[in-house]
């Protein structure tokens, strides 16, 4: 046990409560080494808090002496109806570093609030212990110098703005339609493909499916690459409603570049870039085939042309851009101004309306829009009133992505 920087909560000035003792569950928790300690518990609806079970996935060691060890803690089928080995709640990537850090990472892949323990140079008290949640996504407790600390990341699942992607990773199907791909941008060669490997798969009982594995360097092109040292989380959630969640979270040191295509037509429909400011990045689709409505979730490119000449402001073309948020049969777009349009997805349509502001005014816009065949573009006309002032106009959008 060393000094550990987490304040201790005294109570009554008669006693201590260790970081551990201050929720309803005491956890068992894993001796994954002879001298690291880690647990989970996950307070559920069902039944409160529940210890969940630690998996491991595997380990290695890199040529430079550094050990890597990973895997997953998961719900016990026998406490929640969700719960099942193949359904992991938090990812583990334990980093031994050669020069005697210990990097404890926890990764919440979840809904509900997960603690996440570990006590270094084992003697049975808790040295570090916090809360995952869907916002506090990371959590890494760490030991040094015979100290130990916890760092907690927020993300919301967005990726970072200021990057591009542009490569043509290799494609691996998760399941059905859906394909991945990843590239790592390393300092020995520059931008490399990741190769995935899955983990495993399950069915809940409500019908929803679950697909898991990791992206890592092929030792063929960087010393330090393995298939048991990841480099990217990934959890896939085919939700019985018909949406799919594809999460990935970076667990390396370099920029990861993330694609994601649903249809299988060899082009990749979302990306984005995990890196080590900003981890978690989370890709939607909606399949048709369940919720029974057309997938235009994710980013689209704005072109919109306004005939305003009968309120007296002549004509004019606005770019912009926007994000779709849908859930079944009903939609959100917000564009890159802030303004909402809410709406409903039938067959080929999309009817939305909203209002945004133009110099102090209000104006409605709402329009019934025709969805292409192949899902990537959104087109048609709209009409806007500003009833403020008696004066209504026209425009045609035209959506692509």
């Amino acid at each position: 046990m060393k000094y550990a920087l987490s304040l201790v909560v005294c109570v009554l000035l008669t006693f201590c409560l260790s970081p551990a003792s201050l929720f309803a569950l005491t956890p068992t928790g894993n001796l994954v080494t002879a001298d690291l300690w880690i647990a989970a518990v996950i307070n559920t609806e069902e039944k409160g808090a529940v210890e969940a079970v630690w998996q491991k996935g595997g380990e290695d060691k890199t040529s430079r002496g550094d050990t890597v060890l990973w895997g997953h803690f998961y719900a016990s089928p026998s406490d929640v109806s969700w719960g099942s080995a193949n359904n992991p709640e938090v990812f583990v990537k334990v980093w031994f570093d050669v020069s005697g850090r210990v990097d404890v990472n926890y990764f919440h892949v979840s809904v509900p609030d997960i603690e996440v323990y570990s006590d270094y140079q084992y003697d049975g008290t808790v040295d570090e212990q916090g809360t995952t949640t869907t916002s506090n996504r990371y959590i890494r407790q760490y030991y040094e110098g015979g100290q130990s600390a916890s760092e907690v990341q927020t993300e919301d699942g967005t990726a970072p703005s200021g990057y591009s992607q542009t490569a043509n990773p290799s494609a691996y199907t998760t399941s059905g339609d859906l394909d991945i791909g990843a590239m790592i941008n390393t300092d020995e060669k520059g931008a490399i493909g990741a190769v995935f490997r899955q983990g495993g798969q399950d069915t809940t009982a409500r019908g929803d499916k679950v697909v898991w594995g990791h992206f890592y360097a092929n030792p063929s092109d960087v010393s330090w690459g393995s298939s048991e040292n990841p480099e990217l989380f990934v959890k896939v959630w085919f939700d019985a409603g018909g949406r799919i969640d594809v999460n990935f979270f970076h667990v390396s040191v370099p920029d990861i570049e993330v694609y994601s295509d649903f249809d299988a037509d060899s082009s990749w429909k979302q990306s984005g870039t995990t890196i080590i400011a900003d981890r978690y990045t989370r890709h939607e689709y909606w399949d048709s085939a369940v919720s029974g409505c057309v997938d235009v979730s994710g980013d689209w490119n704005t072109e919109q042309y306004y005939n305003a000449t009968s309120c007296g402001e002549g004509t004019w073309t606005w770019y912009g851009s926007g994000t779709m948020v849908q859930d079944g049969c009903s939609g959100v777009f917000t564009d890159d101004d802030g303004d909402s349009f809410s709406g409903t997805i039938s067959g080929n349509t999309v009817t939305m309306s909203g209002y945004w502001y133009y110099e102090g005014l209000r104006v409605y816009e709402s329009g019934t829009l025709t969805i292409s065949s192949d899902g990537q573009t959104i087109e048609g006309p709209t009409s806007i009133e500003v009833s403020s002032v008696g004066c209504s106009a026209t425009t045609y959008v035209e959506m692509t992505r």
